[in-house]
């Protein structure tokens, strides 16, 4: 019986960690390689212990260059090499080894954020390494710190600014905000919506020239607002002060925020979406 011949396979080669775009689930990793000419497929061996492979714990796919190799644990190192396969056999020895934690997930709750905050979330999924980092998709929400839950790998306890703190300063845009757990391999996990900004009804009063109605949604606002009302970020006149809902526009919707409240008085206390915190009874009897 002739032998096997195998020198139509290359033996070594190159892939890349977490490279792949999509979905993330929990216990995968997604690599991609450089493809070996007459290969009719590819083996992808994984293991926890470096260079010791057996040959159950492996995926096979065609002729494609990137994979995923689902159900893996949590939180553990796993190492994995490639062998190139055809009809003459598999390649005799395996790819540069690579290694790496499961893709990181994070989980569906929802935070809500208030613009004009300083505070602390917990941050919870799976497979956040140490030194894992925190990206969200709205560049006026800030990542002030980052820190592991001792011991876990499910928890990060996340400081962060949501925009404005002072005047002058574009607020955070109201709605949803995808947030992203990335590992220091640039691994990474995303949810659409894990935060919620929400308004800050104060900001309602940006009135400053007449100290008696300080603290009142009235007709001044309005007539500030005419000055700047059309204009964008991109315009000289803007000022971030009126663009309440922190689109980059002064427009009909942060008019609607103004009127919706006209003649109200800050109570100081309410912040939420039932009762944005102005009120006609809140006013002193002169001003009503």
């Amino acid at each position: 019986m002739p032998s096997m011949k195998r020198s139509r396979i290359l033996a070594i080669i190159v892939i890349a960690l977490g490279t792949m775009t999509g979905v993330a689930q929990a216990g995968t990793i997604s690599l991609q390689w450089d493809s070996v000419a007459s290969a009719d497929g590819y083996r992808i061996y994984y293991s926890t212990t470096s260079g010791q492979f057996n040959s159950q714990d492996y995926i096979q796919v065609g002729r494609t260059t990137q994979a995923t190799v689902p159900n893996l644990q949590d939180c553990t190192t796993y190492y994995l090499a490639v062998k190139a396969f055809n009809a003459a056999g598999e390649s005799q020895t395996y790819s540069d080894e690579i290694s790496g934690w499961a893709r990181p997930t994070v989980a569906t709750t929802v935070h809500s954020v208030r613009q004009g905050s300083q505070l602390e979330l917990e941050i919870q999924g799976s497979n956040f390494m140490p030194g894992a980092d925190i990206e969200v998709d709205n560049p006026n929400i800030f990542i002030d710190s980052v820190v592991a839950s001792p011991g876990r790998c499910d928890t990060l306890i996340v400081g962060m600014t949501v925009e404005p703190l002072a005047d002058g300063v574009r607020a955070a845009e109201i709605g949803s905000v995808q947030l992203s757990v990335v590992n220091p391999d640039l691994v990474f996990g995303e949810r659409n919506g894990a935060l919620q900004v929400t308004l800050d009804s104060a900001r309602f009063n940006f009135n400053r020239s007449d100290q008696t109605t300080l603290n009142r949604v009235d007709g001044k606002e309005l007539v500030w607002m005419a000055g700047v009302f059309g204009v964008s970020e991109s315009n000289a006149l803007y000022d971030p002060d009126y663009d309440l809902d922190g689109d980059g526009y002064i427009d009909g919707a942060d008019l609607s925020y103004v009127v919706s409240n006209m003649g109200g008085c800050w109570t100081g206390t309410n912040w939420t979406a039932s009762d944005s915190g102005w009120s006609i009874g809140a006013c002193a009897a002169e001003l009503r």
